[in-house]
């Protein structure tokens, strides 16, 4: 049966190379949207928000070990390289108000990108963790070419996003991203389980729907459009791609 992901996943199996982050340059324009939404945050307006000027490099083929390892904890395609765009990431932002007021998480970050733009261009206190080392040593690298001021801000762990290693990130965390898509119903139940303990998170935003939600938050109607690696690819009989419609958890209060 195909769904609305059917051409993403298509798109995403012969794109190439494996990770579980890269550093995808940005597309020309920022997709067309339905409008802000009020999730309770300070971001500015994607029209107004700076250029994005954080950038690393190209992401190197993982290793055997680490590809045994990914795929050991997040299943058979959870290694599989895609991302958000630079561009993208100003429209997430922007509709979940990140600002400076917000510690931002993302889980699975592979060389650090979204978290030093957060950092960078939004101001929030920032911490990314991925568990392959090779990614890691590129996000610290990419951290000690950043301005100190955004460097300050930023913070990197090497360790299981769906572990103890993710405690201490998620405790005072506000705003969370987890690039998703390929991994295990399994380990998305770990990630939405962890995320639901954080007592701080007030939205989420995702590359698919947790298998059984997040318990505290509420999945919203709409996705939100936001660019990635593959947007450009266009499948057979399928229409171009305006961005990948990620679902956005809101916090409840239940």
């Amino acid at each position: 049966m195909l769904s609305l992901f059917t051409p993403i996943l298509l798109a995403l199996t012969t794109a190439g190379p494996s990770a579980f982050g890269g550093s995808a340059q940005p597309a020309a324009s920022t997709p067309t949207t339905t409008g802000p939404i009020a999730f309770g945050g300070s971001a500015q307006p994607a029209a107004s928000t700076p250029a994005t000027t954080v950038r690393i490099r190209t992401p190197a083929p993982l290793g055997t070990a680490e590809l045994e390892l990914i795929t050991s904890i997040g299943g058979a395609r959870a290694a599989t390289y895609g991302e958000m765009t630079p561009d993208g990431f100003v429209v997430f932002a922007f509709h979940v108000g990140l600002g400076a007021d917000d510690a931002f998480v993302d889980l699975g970050s592979g060389d650090g990108a979204l978290v030093l733009q957060a950092g960078a261009e939004y101001g929030a206190v920032s911490s990314g963790i991925e568990l392959a080392e090779s990614r890691h040593r590129s996000a610290l690298k990419a951290l000690g070419a950043a301005p100190a001021d955004a460097a300050a801000r930023c913070s990197f762990v090497c360790g299981d996003a769906s572990g103890d290693a993710a405690d201490e990130l998620l405790a005072t965390a506000t705003v969370v991203w987890c690039s998703n898509l390929c991994f295990g119903d399994e380990l998305n139940r770990r990630l939405a389980s962890r995320i639901a303990a954080a007592p701080h998170v007030r939205v989420v935003a995702s590359l698919r729907p947790f298998p059984d939600g997040i318990r505290g938050l509420e999945q919203q109607e709409l996705p939100l459009l936001c660019r990635m690696s593959w947007s450009g690819l266009v499948q057979p009989g399928q229409p171009p791609m305006p961005g990948h419609p990620c679902p956005v958890y809101l916090r409840t209060g239940k």
